[in-house]
């Protein structure tokens, strides 16, 4: 439910900000990040407890994130180590403990965000970001300060979560469902900016199986689309 949070958090710019037609070479010139590179150790607890650490280079299109977590429900414990990796041509998803994962390439990936607002007018945009928007009754309710930074706050109320962001950042992000899936809190505790990464970080450890998920796409829209010129 999280991640469905901070998809939310990610997809909903992209339908406001892009214009008429295809975009593929919008996204793609587009900053995943507005800071340049950094490292950024955050601290989860909840339901979910652990750490995680992400480091990213090239305004985000360089990224390593790799989070170790224990989830607790009902009295039972599930333990994961996982790592994704974003590097110039592909994405990786890596479960460490299974020493298993998949990769994507990255166009692959964009193509589908590209897909997504195709054909759509600004002002068609602009009404569909609106809608999601009240689907999932989110608004903006002013600034918070992580580690201090001044961070604008989403609240999305039918996901019973907030999101801060700084510069296209999440640094802290909070989601109370209740129930069984109880509350949760990933929040930063340190922070650097634009740091020297070395290259070395960005490549996929040694011994681990990967399976091209990009083959499995092949056929879906936008897939086989060649980008206009």
């Amino acid at each position: 439910m999280k991640r469905i949070t901070i998809l939310f958090a990610m997809v909903l710019p992209v339908v406001l900000v892009f214009g008429q037609g295809s975009r593929l070479k919008q996204i793609k010139a587009a900053n995943v990040f507005d800071v340049k590179s950094g490292k950024i150790v955050y601290k989860l607890e909840g339901t979910t407890k652990g750490t995680r650490t992400l480091i990213w280079d090239d305004y985000g299109r360089l990224q390593y994130d790799y989070k170790v977590t224990v989830t607790k429900i009902m009295g039972m414990s599930n333990s994961e180590e996982n790592l994704s990796i974003r590097t110039k041509e592909w994405m990786y998803s890596i479960d460490l403990e299974a020493k298993t994962g998949s990769k994507m390439k990255v166009d692959d990936a964009l193509a589908m965000t590209d897909a997504m607002t195709a054909g759509y007018s600004d002002e068609q945009l602009q009404q569909t970001g609106e809608e999601i928007k009240k689907q999932f009754d989110a608004k903006d309710v002013g600034t918070g300060v992580v580690l201090g930074h001044t961070c604008n706050i989403m609240q999305i109320e039918k996901l019973k979560s907030k999101v801060w962001t700084y510069k296209k950042i999440t640094l802290k992000s909070e989601m109370a469902m209740g129930g069984l899936m109880g509350s949760s809190t990933e929040e930063a505790t340190s922070m650097e900016e634009n740091i020297t990464v070395p290259a070395s970080t960005f490549q996929v450890p040694a011994g681990i199986e990967i399976q091209d998920a990009s083959k499995m796409m092949e056929g879906m829209p936008g897939m086989d689309d060649e980008e206009d010129e």
